[in-house]
Order: structure tokens, then C-alpha cells, then sequence
């Protein structure tokens, strides 16, 4: 009887694991569905590049005045959609727009191992992060990063489980893998997995060797360092003889000793505010504390949106709003550490250090700090997974957290699909869309601009444009050249790496030569 039971309720939890990944899978391609295009930005450069691939037998994956010398330079999900679309004949249209439902299904179930390995509920941990509102929406399209996270979940789950030799041959060839598809997640990765052990020793070296603790682990610290140097040796050799171009507008210059101040910092407030004299460790109620001040200036430097659109309130509140059942989950997993809490701290640890740097001290990584929420989702995700086997009476807390969720990502990913209303940048913005229209008035722009003049343009025209040709980004009155708009520049301003600007009060004249006007651009010539 109780092996029935067993096989039942096994067979009950793959029914429903099937069910959450076809759900995730499906909101995913809504956007597809309805507008016949993909959803993100990002998507467009790679769908170019990969048809110069696919159609012409002669360039090559180095070749950077076909391919720009950007994505090339980290080209993982290049060499993957070639590799489809020249085996099966599908244009790289729809490979970009329909292969990233297998890449989002792996994903999840690598976490769902992951988590089940751990001692958690897998289930609640991938319903928390793939349906939370930034994390789905981001996720919706076959970027670099996303084409990343399968092997990001395989490296964490094969280095914190490894057993022996063989298992590190594998993490060996994850990690080139994951090394040559996008940087972020590698240096993510380096620091959480060489975290873990430091963490451990601190504790030991502070506190001494009390088992209340020093909890029992299942992992091998000597894994988890091996894993470390394999992935940052790789990552130091490849980006040094070949990959520095794709990376070297915002990320390598990036890595300072700022950075490191921070991360330091922060680690030592949390091992210092651990108390001596009690078994559950308190440390992150100061942590979240001041976790929640930088969230409240984060969202300060949107304060321009905030006030220029206030009908967007809601739709900004809309996309937080499964993040804040997070805080009350996490205090409760400090005063009830599961075994493996550490891979929980060193993760929000990093994270949220890295979070810290890319808002306060460098410019660059501001307009991508929206990916550093992604990993603390990924954390979140995790704490409510070894929760809910843990401590049953926050069971009703987080089934309402992942119902939020899900109702929040399908609202939002909605939102966008349809062009009801746009709202934050790079979340419920026009930056999440380009439109087919938009990108062929855009591009004809380019090659009819036989006289070489400079190019005008916000953030949006200058991704697009990237590694074919320099856009500037800033507007004055003696500007000669072309500027590019299009119709959100109107309704929500000009954006730049910095700010956000309203046409009307910049020292432009809109009604000087408009030398193309179509549904989508509005070129303007400067003499």
C-alpha cells in the first residue's frame, strides 16, 4: 500500500510538473501569438546575424565586419540558431521566436532537480521564479542570457552535488559552454560557488565549530572551488584572446575595485552581525534593511517616469508586487535555516552586491540592473521551495505568492503583446518592442544615408544599430545629421543611458527638414 502511495503521488507531482512548465511555456509565446513577432529588443541584432550566417556559407563566426564584432564575440546562441535553422530549414525568424520554449522547459527542470536535491519542492520553487512578472518577461525571448540559464542551473546543480572526478569533466565542458554564451551569469556564478566555503570558514574561524552553526552540508567545498577556478580561468582566457570586444562597453570595464569594496562590505556585515549567543543567525534583518533603502533609491531614479506618467502608477506597483511577499518569507527561512542555507546567503549575498554596484556607482550597468533582480528571483525561488517542506505554516503565505505571480506575469506579458499602455523602462516600455515595420524603416535609413552623415538616435535606435554604425545619443542645438525618432519618443521622451527627456524642452527643432515620415520612424535632417 504505501509503495502505491508512493508511485501515485510521483506520478501526481511529473502531471504537475508538466502542467507549470507547459503554462510557463505558453505565456511565453503569447507575445508570438499575438503579434507575430518576437517580444524583445535584444532579439532583433541576433535575428540579423543569424541569417548573414545561415545565407552565406562564407562567413564565418570570427568574421566582425559581417557580424559586427559584438555578438559574435560571445556567441552561444549564435552558433545554436545556425545550427538549427541550416539542420531543420526553419528561418532563424522562428527559431529565435519559437526554440526558446525548450531552452525555458530545461531550465526549469534543471531548478526543479536542483531544489528536489536540496531537500525543497521543486514545484514551488520554479512556479515562484519562472512566473514572477521581471524574470517572465525577460525570459520570453532567446537572448544570450536566457540561452545562458540552462547551463548556469546545470553547473550550480552538478558543482554542489559532485561526488568525484567524473562529475567535474562535465562541469568542465558546462562551463566553456556557458563561458562563450554571455558573461554575467559566469561571474555570478564564480563568486556564489567560491562564497559558499569562504561563508563556511568565517563562521568556523568566528564562532568556532558549534553544530548549531555550522549546519550539516551535502556539498564538497573542494567541488565548489574546483568548479570556481575552471569557470573563471575559462572565462579570463577566452574573454582575454578572443571575446574582450562583446563585452568591453560595460562589463569589463566594470569589474573595479569598487565592486569589490562592496561585496566585501556586505559580506562582512552579514557574518559580523551573526550572533554569538543564539542558534538562528539575524544577520539579514539588517540586511534587508538597508536591501530595502536601495530599493526605494533604485526606484527614485525612475522618479521622472514616476511623475510624468502618473497613469502608470499601477503597471509600475504591478511588476514589484510578487517580490514583496518575499520579505516576509526570507526573515522567516533566517529564524529556520534548512541545511543548505549557505547557497541561499552567498546568493542573495552576490546579487544583491552586485545590484548595489550597478545602480549607485557605475553608469553602464544601470540599464541592465533589471538582470540583477532576475537572480534575486532566482534566490527567492529557492528560499520558497526549502520553506515550504520545512515550515508548513507559511505554506498559505507562499501559495499566495505564487498565485501573484502568475497572475501578475500573465497581466503584464498581456500588456505588452496587445500595445494597450507602456510603463517602465526596459519592463512595460516600448524598449521591449520593436516592430518589424520599425526595424525595415530603420535599417532603410541606414543604407539610404549615402552621404555618411551622423546618426541622432535614443537607446532603443542605438541597440539596433549596434556594431553596424555609432549613434549619438546626445541632443543639442548644433547638431548636423539625421535624427531618428519613432512614436514613444513623443509619448514617454528620449532615452539615454542616463536620463529620460521630453522633446519639447530639449534644444531640438522638430520642424526643421523631415526627410522620411512612416507609421513607425520620423527622421529629421540637421544642416
Amino acid at each position: 500500500m504505501i509503495i502505491m502511495n508512493n508511485k501515485n503521488k510521483r506520478k501526481d507531482t511529473y502531471y504537475y510538473l508538466l502542467l507549470i512548465i507547459s503554462l510557463a511555456i505558453f505565456i511565453r509565446l503569447l507575445p508570438l501569438f499575438i503579434l507575430r513577432e518576437p517580444l524583445s529588443t535584444d532579439v532583433w541584432p541576433l535575428i540579423r546575424e543569424t541569417n548573414i550566417i545561415v545565407s552565406n556559407s562564407n562567413v564565418r563566426i570570427w568574421n566582425n565586419s559581417a557580424l559586427g564584432g559584438y555578438n559574435n564575440r560571445i556567441p552561444g546562441v549564435l552558433l545554436f540558431a545556425s545550427v538549427v535553422s541550416k539542420a531543420t530549414g526553419i528561418s532563424p525568424f522562428y527559431v529565435y521566436s519559437v526554440i526558446n520554449s525548450l531552452i525555458i522547459g530545461e531550465s526549469m527542470l534543471l531548478f526543479y532537480l536542483f531544489i528536489k536535491k536540496l531537500g525543497g519542492n521543486g514545484l514551488i520553487s520554479i512556479s515562484f521564479t519562472f512566473f514572477s512578472g521581471p524574470f517572465l518577461i525577460f525570459t520570453s525571448s532567446l537572448l544570450k542570457e536566457v540561452f545562458a540559464y540552462p547551463f548556469f542551473f546545470a553547473i550550480l546543480l552538478l558543482s554542489y552535488f559532485a561526488k568525484n572526478i567524473k562529475d567535474l569533466i562535465l562541469i568542465s565542458l558546462t562551463s566553456i559552454t556557458l563561458v562563450i554564451t554571455h558573461p554575467l551569469p559566469t561571474i555570478f556564478l564564480v563568486s556564489t560557488l567560491l562564497l559558499i566555503p569562504i561563508l563556511k570558514f568565517s563562521i568556523k574561524y568566528i564562532y568556532g565549530n558549534r553544530k548549531e552553526l555550522l549546519l550539516k552540508y551535502r556539498n564538497n567545498d573542494k567541488f565548489l572551488l574546483i568548479t570556481s577556478l575552471i569557470l573563471a580561468l575559462s572565462f579570463l582566457i577566452y574573454y582575454i584572446s578572443y571575446g574582450v570586444y562583446g563585452v568591453k562597453g560595460y562589463l569589463v570595464n566594470s569589474i573595479t575595485p569598487t565592486f569589490s569594496f562592496y561585496i566585501i562590505l556586505i559580506v562582512f556585515t552579514y557574518i559580523f552581525f551573526m550572533p554569538k549567543y543564539h542558534i538562528y543567525f539575524k544577520s539579514y534583518y539588517y540586511f534587508l534593511l538597508i536591501f530595502l533603502g536601495l530599493s526605494i533609491l533604485y526606484i527614485s531614479t525612475f522618479n521622472f517616469i514616476v511623475l510624468s506618467n502618473k497613469k502608470y502608477d499601477w503597471q509600475i506597483a504591478l511588476i514589484g508586487l510578487p517580490l514583496i511577499l518575499l520579505i516576509p518569507l526570507w526573515t522567516e527561512f533566517e529564524f529556520f535555516k534548512p541545511k543548505d542555507h549557505l547557497v541561499v546567503s552567498s546568493l542573495f549575498l552576490v546579487f544583491t552586491s552586485s545590484f548595489l554596484y550597478a545602480i549607485i556607482s557605475n553608469t553602464a550597468l544601470q540599464l541592465i540592473s533589471y538582470r540583477f533582480v532576475n537572480y534575486i528571483i532566482i534566490g527567492g525561488g529557492i528560499v520558497s521551495g526549502l520553506l515550504f517542506n520545512t515550515i508548513p505554516k507559511r505554506r498559505s503565505l507562499i501559495f499566495s505568492e505564487i498565485i501573484l505571480s502568475i497572475i501578475t506575469g500573465i497581466l503584464t506579458i498581456s500588456i505588452i503583446s496587445t500595445n494597450l499602455l507602456y510603463s517602465l523602462h526596459w519592463y512595460l516600455s516600448s524598449q521591449w518592442r520593436y516592430s518589424y515595420g520599425f526595424v525595415n524603416s530603420a535599417f532603410t535609413v541606414y543604407k539610404l544615408n549615402t552621404g555618411n552623415f551622423p546618426l541622432y538616435g535614443d537607446v532603443k535606435v542605438a541597440y539596433l544599430f549596434n556594431s553596424l554604425t555609432n549613434i549619438n545619443m546626445i541632443l543639442s542645438g548644433n547638431m548636423h545629421g539625421l535624427l531618428i525618432l519613432y512614436k514613444e519618443n513623443f509619448e514617454l521622451g528620449f532615452y539615454t543611458p542616463i536620463n529620460v527627456y521630453n522633446l519639447n524642452i530639449l534644444p531640438i527643432n522638430l520642424n526643421s527638414d523631415v526627410v522620411m515620415r512612416s507609421p513607425y520612424i520620423y527622421v529629421i535632417y540637421y544642416r
